[in-house]
């Protein structure tokens, strides 16, 4: 049996680009994502034949809290805030260093848009903004 000799592997041929024209290459083009489609524009998207019919009113979403429960959560962050106040008030008299003098105006930022907060009636948002900030007096109160 004779075999045949394996094809030459091709040679690559070394090409010579002058630094102006590296400059001027501009890179290759991303291909561009199509829409799938169930994606279709809203102007394209057909009126409902219904269109004409008022659609019943949406119902006023109401508070996941009772009252009652709102209250005790508004009294424990004002809690909360006034502790945390009153150990940033202490930890202020202290030496630290510039990095631990951030870490303290952050969470006396925190308190104020704790306040800010409240004020809007958002209780839940008001209370995790002043324990952020009581985690923050804590880490410092940690430190030697």
């Amino acid at each position: 049996m004779i075999e045949e000799p394996a094809p030459p592997e091709p040679q690559e041929v070394p090409v010579e680009v002058s630094p102006q024209e590296s400059k001027i290459q501009k890179p290759a083009a991303r291909p561009r994502r199509r829409g799938l489609p169930s994606e279709t524009p809203v102007e394209a998207q057909p009126a409902p034949e219904n269109a004409d019919r008022s659609a019943p009113p949406v119902p006023a979403l109401q508070p996941r809290e009772s009252p009652q429960q709102q209250t005790e959560l508004q009294n424990k962050v004002l809690q909360l805030q006034h502790s945390v106040k009153a150990r940033i008030a202490a930890l202020e008299r202290t030496q630290m260093a510039n990095i631990d003098r951030r870490t303290l105006n952050g969470a006396r930022m925190f308190v104020a848009q704790s306040d800010r907060a409240l004020k809007s009636g958002d209780q839940q948002r008001a209370f995790n903004l002043a324990r952020k900030a009581s985690l923050l007096v804590d880490a410092l109160e940690q430190k030697p």
